[in-house]
């Protein structure tokens, strides 16, 4: 094993400076590409780490002193800025994105290549919209701290020839879409937020349209996001509803884009919706109201003591139809899947008369439930959502997919009434999606095990796809090799794939759709993932850090 710690043989000469390598040299003139070369202190390394926050800088070449088949490793780490760079073998077409974890530094598996006089070419990103929204207010620098290369054995190389490939499916919601990505009205905006992921291990598009009947597309039966709200506080918000709108005034269909470019890439389109989500509290009903919601106060939701909640409740035949509605606009548009995503804000029924009328055709005229925790009561509420899922089925064709995104526990599903091991065993799905109710890593063993022994099984019994989620909004900044460490686990407790909410540019390369390759990585070239950076630039940060006085 060898690590390249010192980046003075960086390429062009011209690029990078180290006249002020040290804190206790002066301020150097800025070089003519924009780099700078940083002394550190890392354990026993120590080195020179190359370092641009300018994005004019120009790309640099990293000669590599080694040859035959190599495990690739680059050393990053965010300090109190993000590390970010698009990287390549020279010679090569596509950059890739890699991005460092929050912490401390980290080997990050890069590739294994066979290598003959190659070197690596490394530049500041230039295009910031491959990582995701929520990571892009933070301050980016471009820094690598060493290149770390193992040679790899002969049987491990063989492994490479023919990996096994399980699918992979982006999620979109069709509303981040104009709140990160977006700052004017272009149907370009739409087919570049999906086309980032052409000719990628990442073969299906998972879009939304945005809500339950909320759209950001020409519907005859939705209600536009943010139409005529004026009072909500996120610019945001605001800018959403403007592009949104100013799209259908060009004649521009944002649904019939996304399918569009899924389609000219040759990637499986799925269109889902998220059936609770109506209305916002002021002031942010003004970006979120439905007409249909507003329109409709006898079809809400109950509680015990009869008092509406902010939710339409699926009991109500009118509901169901309205929102099939919406879902037929997706299958018009051509959709090879539809889905509901059954996360965060259930319940889709709850005590409304409907509910109550079913509960005493089957227990007893006098009978009423006498809780939310009854189990009679939740089979009657996941007796509705098959009802809907079946109605749902009659709109598709012989080809076409349905699909569940689900919280990644017994318990969050059981609370709701949602019977999965029940739907696994009537094959009322084609594929469950987990959604991760937090930032820990789902037991998938687990629910399969429950799904699995509580629905039996049948002769004949229908293949569903049980599909894990690698992370949910909140946990964008997990580094690479917790990722891939996260997605080799799943596919040993034996998952068919892969999803991933909010999916982003960043996650393209990292070979997250091959078990194999992921097991070469995890139990035999995975490099250190928390190298402690005790001094950079002469300047001690392992107590008492000096930016902390600011």
């Amino acid at each position: 094993m060898f690590r390249l710690t010192d980046f003075s043989s960086a390429l062009p000469r011209s690029a990078w400076t180290d006249q002020d390598a040290n804190i206790h040299q002066a301020v150097s003139v800025k070089p003519e590409g924009g780099w700078r070369l940083v002394d550190y202190v890392s354990g026993d390394i120590q080195g020179r780490a190359l370092q641009t926050s300018c994005h004019d800088s120009c790309e640099i070449t990293l000669p590599l002193a080694a040859e035959g088949w190599h495990a690739i490793s680059i050393a990053m780490a965010g300090h109190y800025d993000q590390s970010l760079i698009e990287i390549r073998l020279n010679g090569e077409d596509v950059w890739q994105t890699l991005r460092a974890g929050h912490g401390d530094i980290q080997e990050i598996p890069w590739r294994f290549v066979d290598l003959e006089h190659n070197s690596i070419q490394i530049r500041y990103p230039r295009d910031i919209k491959q990582i995701a929204g929520r990571l892009r207010g933070q301050a980016i620098s471009s820094r690598i701290f060493w290149i770390r290369l193992e040679p790899m054995k002969n049987e491990h190389v063989t492994v490479l020839d023919k990996p096994s490939n399980k699918p992979l499916i982006y999620l979109n919601d069709g509303h981040s879409l104009f709140w990160w990505d977006s700052e004017e009205a272009n149907k370009e905006s739409v087919r570049q937020s999906i086309g980032r992921f052409a000719n990628s291990e990442w073969q299906t598009c998972c879009f939304c349209n945005g809500g339950a009947d909320l759209v950001n597309y020409p519907s005859r039966l939705g209600t536009r996001f943010g139409q005529n709200g004026w009072d909500d506080p996120l610019v945001k918000n605001h800018k959403t509803a403007e592009l949104i709108q100013e799209l259908i005034d060009q004649g521009q269909d944002v649904l019939q884009l996304a399918t569009e470019q899924a389609v000219q890439q040759q990637h499986n389109f799925w269109f889902y919706i998220r059936p609770q989500a109506w209305v916002g509290e002021p002031p942010f009903d003004h970006a979120f109201r439905s007409h249909f919601f507003s329109q409709h106060p006898e079809y809400r939701c109950l509680n015990q003591q009869g008092k509406p909640l902010g939710k339409l409740s699926y009991a109500f035949a009118e509901v169901r139809a309205h929102i099939n509605g919406i879902i037929q606009e997706g299958l018009d548009r051509g959709a090879h899947a539809v889905g509901i995503a059954l996360v965060r804000s259930c319940p889709l029924v709850y005590f409304e008369q409907p509910v109550l009328q079913r509960f005493q055709l089957r227990h007893g005229k006098n009978s009423l439930p006498e809780n939310a925790d009854d189990p009679r009561l939740k089979a009657i509420w996941n007796d509705f959502l098959c009802d809907w899922l079946l109605e749902i089925r009659a709109l598709l064709n012989e080809e076409q997919r349905l699909f569940l995104i689900v919280a990644d526990s017994k318990e969050w599903n059981n609370n709701f009434g949602i019977d999965l091991p029940m739907l696994y065993r009537d094959g009322l799905v084609d594929d469950i999606l987990f959604y991760p109710e937090d930032e820990k890593d789902t037991e998938l063993n687990k629910l399969v095990d429950w799904i699995k022994s509580e629905a039996g099984q049948k002769e004949s019994q229908k293949v569903i796809n049980i599909i894990p989620g690698l992370g949910n909004f909140r946990d964008h900044g997990m580094s690479i090799a917790e990722l891939q460490k996260r997605a080799l686990a799943y596919y040993r407790q034996g998952a068919d794939g892969l999803n991933r909410w909010d999916a982003s540019g960043s996650l393209i390369g990292l070979h997250l759709h091959q078990p194999d390759y992921l097991a070469l990585w995890q139990d035999h070239y995975l490099g250190e993932q928390s190298c402690l950076l005790q001094e950079y630039a002469g300047l001690y940060l392992d107590e008492y850090p000096p930016l902390d006085g600011f």
